[in-house]
């Protein structure tokens, strides 16, 4: 019988639903990967964070005693915060190697940053950030001629 198709491997797929724009896939898959990311580094170690928020900026000291400078990232996204810290891997006597150490902190704030004007410094085993707030646009009021 050829020009019956049966349910199975040969049936058109139903429309369940439209797909999602390409901007909300993008958005879906970046928040896929952090989730990833910080799932696998679950269990590990957190450091202290101090976060004050002042009229135009956040002000938000990390304690990372015994890392590198170059051992350190930031990552801003709107108004989420990912701090990660990793210390290179280290050989003990004997040839065997040490569990590296990683810590990282993942927070949102209130308003928007400006990514482009926030600046990291690293002192003395402390990091500080200073996230400026992203400056609200105010409606305007256009005259209709």
């Amino acid at each position: 019988m050829a020009g019956i198709l049966q349910a199975g491997a040969d049936a058109p797929l139903p429309r369940t639903g439209r797909f999602p724009s390409a901007v909300r896939l993008e958005e879906r898959f970046r928040l896929w990967r952090l989730r990833h990311a910080l799932r696998a580094m679950r269990g590990r170690r957190h450091f202290r964070l101090d976060v004050t928020e002042h009229d135009d900026a956040y002000l938000v000291q990390a304690e990372l005693p015994g890392f590198d400078k170059d051992a350190l990232r930031v990552e801003i996204d709107g108004n989420a915060v990912l701090i990660f810290a990793e210390a290179p891997r280290q050989e003990q006597g004997g040839g065997a190697e040490r569990q590296r150490n990683v810590q990282y902190r993942y927070f949102t704030l209130e308003h928007a940053l400006d990514d482009s004007a926030a600046t990291a410094r690293y002192r003395h085993g402390i990091l500080e950030l200073r996230l400026p707030k992203k400056t609200s646009g105010r409606s305007k009021y256009l005259q209709v001629s």
